[in-house]
């Protein structure tokens, strides 16, 4: 499968996603993390963080926050790439968040997808069926401070190996320490044990063997389609 994680800031889609990104790495899947925005340094991070994880990493504006780029503007160039790209799911913020640009990454996903839901007709009237549909799964960052109103249905589980290699992809992002990087580094970590807890994987105890998840809601998709379920899902 082609997977395409769409991130509104260069660490996004590490921390929000990591751990499923690496699973269906194991498990030979292709990878993209399109980033909507990053500066110089932010870059340096990503393409270290892609390069340890073995994906693919594009950006689409060197502006630090994507909320500086015009909306049609941006859509146009995810279209572009996500159309050459293909990708069976896409992943993206959950749209009700307190922070501008996860909201603009969630609507331009949803944008995206509704626009490939819809049904060609030609002038005769004759209805031919859509070309091409990806699902959308919604991630979740720093839920409860900016990510609200969050409910997830699909649950990726991951064991202990998964969690260091994860972990290492946010030291990257989180160095050199702050008292913000500790606290978005820490509130990720009690995320995966809570995410464990609610899915059924990890119950008490069993945290401690490092068995934890990511979590996600999903975007409606047409009745008569069906998504393969990704590796560590429950």
């Amino acid at each position: 499968m082609k997977i395409v994680v769409i991130a509104a800031h260069t660490d996004d889609g590490e921390v929000g996603v990591g751990g499923t990104i690496i699973n269906l790495l194991r498990n030979n899947h292709k990878v993209m993390i399109l980033n909507l925005s990053g500066d110089g340094e932010a870059r340096k991070k990503g393409e270290k963080t892609a390069k340890i994880l073995g994906c693919q990493v594009r950006w689409i504006t060197t502006y630090p926050t994507c909320s500086l780029c015009e909306e049609n503007i941006l859509f146009k160039k995810v279209e572009n790439i996500l159309d050459r790209y293909r990708p069976y799911i896409i992943f993206s913020h959950w749209p009700v968040d307190e922070h501008p640009d996860h909201r603009l990454a969630g609507s331009i996903a949803i944008r995206y997808v509704n626009s490939k839901e819809q049904k060609f007709v030609d002038a005769q009237g004759n209805t031919f069926p859509r070309e091409y549909y990806p699902f959308l799964l919604f991630y979740e960052v720093l839920t409860g401070k900016q990510t609200k109103c969050f409910s997830p249905s699909v649950f990726i589980e991951f064991t202990k190996d998964v969690v260091k290699q994860k972990k290492t992809l946010m030291d990257i992002y989180a160095k050199p320490w702050t008292d913000y990087s500790r606290q978005w580094y820490h509130h990720h970590l009690l995320m995966m044990k809570f995410r464990a807890l609610e899915s059924g994987v990890a119950r008490g105890a069993e945290i401690k063997k490092g068995l934890w998840a990511e979590a996600f809601v999903p975007y409606p998709a047409p009745r008569t389609l069906k998504r393969s379920p990704l590796p560590g899902e429950r």
